[in-house]
């Protein structure tokens, strides 16, 4: 018995845990709140936090009620289960103080990236320090050269 991470296929998240919810199976799937306007109307909507992605614990003979969906592309079997489990316990009670979040990617240092927004704006650089304002360095790699500006963290995309 073990935990794993469900890699599903789009939008078949929730009909992944409906399944282990029928099963009686332990999982875990991380919901935020949206807020939509249909035809003048706001509407609450549950999306998953991390598209794609379902934690359920899960035996050998008990593997094969979610695979029989055919919406499982993969099952990921993590490094550190108790690490896993530490991170997902943390994401539910930073859920349950703000039902509003939102995944970011992760940032690290070398990292390329684009400035979206602000006076920077369409300028690309790489992460060098990770702080409130992210430090991010425009290269001149010609004359071995650069320039630091602090941008907001909501301000960078990762650039491949």
């Amino acid at each position: 018995m073990g935990w794993f991470v469900l890699h599903v296929g789009p939008r078949t998240e929730k009909k992944v845990a409906a399944v282990c919810e029928r099963y009686g199976l332990t999982h875990y799937l991380p919901l935020r709140e949206s807020v939509q306007i249909h035809q003048r109307r706001k509407v609450v909507v549950h999306k998953p936090l991390f598209p794609g992605y379902l934690f359920a614990e899960l035996t050998p003979e008990t593997r094969v009620h979610v695979l029989r969906t055919n919406h499982v592309l993969q099952m990921i079997t993590p490094e550190n289960e108790d690490q896993l489990l530490h991170e997902l316990e943390q994401i539910r009670m930073a859920l349950t103080v703000d039902p509003h979040l939102s995944p970011e990617a992760q940032l690290s240092r070398g990292m390329r990236v684009r400035i979206k927004a602000g006076i920077f704006m369409g300028l690309e650089g790489y992460v060098d320090q990770l702080a409130k304002q992210t430090c991010v360095r425009l290269n001149v790699e010609l004359v071995g050269q650069s320039v630091a500006v602090e941008v907001e963290r909501d301000f960078l995309e990762i650039l491949a």
